[in-house]
């Protein structure tokens, strides 16, 4: 799917990463969070990515992420190979990496990144849908990854439940809230199949991941809104506040009927993003 066909210079696509898009999508929402404060949250989204991907590692590889925000992924496999770099566009985040991480960072336009050693992983995080020619992306990592290397690639998903299932006028406001400056395509499994065969790579194993809770899910539902903390809709699925035994008891029922409602998203392709393991 088409969002943006205009595309945006590199001075509006940097300030915008730089300023706008953090007080727009900031954890925290409608204010800027400090580096340290987004790698606190986010490092929790990106562990189960360190644990299927980890199995695949080995100590001699390189691997680079792109869109590595600010190196929670890098940060958790880091050990396990010989060179990790982040490519982020948004320069406090680079700083954190380098400075705080111990992890090679750089701010630059990755089509400008020209390497005199190819990597073994290229990790692409729901980062693609932001960057202008994303298909010449695939393309690029492909060129960039040494022969039998591997992509793990994760993007918003175009038939996600949110925007399939909800009632209107619910569905249309979420489509706003997810199809914004700049993002350029949005792809389905099977579109996003296609792009990854177009570029030569071969998909291993392809799955569905959901990290927003089903009290977000109902959230959306019935007031056509995000909750306002974005880190309460990834981590806090509680209803009750009291410590009572009917609080207690009803949360613990309403834990387990998120969990069975994560497995039906990931059963009908139907969560968040679209998550993709392939080799050139």
């Amino acid at each position: 799917m088409v969002i943006n066909k205009q595309g945006v210079s590199k001075k509006e696509f940097k300030d915008f990463y730089n300023i706008d898009y953090q007080k727009i999508n900031s954890f925290s929402r409608g204010k800027e969070i400090s580096p340290k404060e987004h790698y606190d949250i986010a490092v929790n989204s990106m562990r189960p990515v360190a644990k299927l991907l980890k199995p695949y590692l080995k100590k001699e590889w390189r691997v680079m992420d792109i869109g590595a925000a600010t190196g929670e992924f890098l940060d958790l496999i880091k050990d396990h190979v010989a060179y990790c770099l982040g490519v982020e566009t948004n320069d406090s985040y680079c700083q954190f990496m380098q400075k705080k991480l111990g992890i090679d960072a750089t701010s630059e336009d990755y089509f400008a990144l020209e390497f005199d050693d190819k990597f073994d992983l290229i990790v692409i995080n729901a980062t693609i849908d932001h960057m202008y020619n994303s298909l010449a992306v695939l393309d690029k990592i492909a060129f960039d990854l040494k022969p039998g290397g591997m992509i793990y690639i994760q993007t918003p998903n175009d038939d996600q439940a949110l925007r399939k299932f909800l009632p209107e006028p619910s569905r249309r406001a979420f489509e706003t809230f997810m199809y914004q400056k700049p993002h350029y395509l949005s792809f389905s499994m099977e579109t996003l199949k296609k792009a990854l065969k177009q570029s030569g790579f071969k998909i291993v194993e392809q799955f569905s991941r959901h990290d927003y809770t089903l009290k977000n899910f109902l959230h959306w539902y019935y007031i056509g809104k995000p909750q306002k903390e974005m880190h309460e809709a990834k981590m806090e699925g509680e209803f009750f506040t009291g410590d009572d035994d009917f609080s207690t008891d009803m949360n613990q029922l309403l834990n387990d009927t998120n969990q069975s409602f994560h497995n039906l998203l990931e059963k009908h392709m139907a969560g968040e993003l679209i998550c993709a393991i392939a080799v050139k």
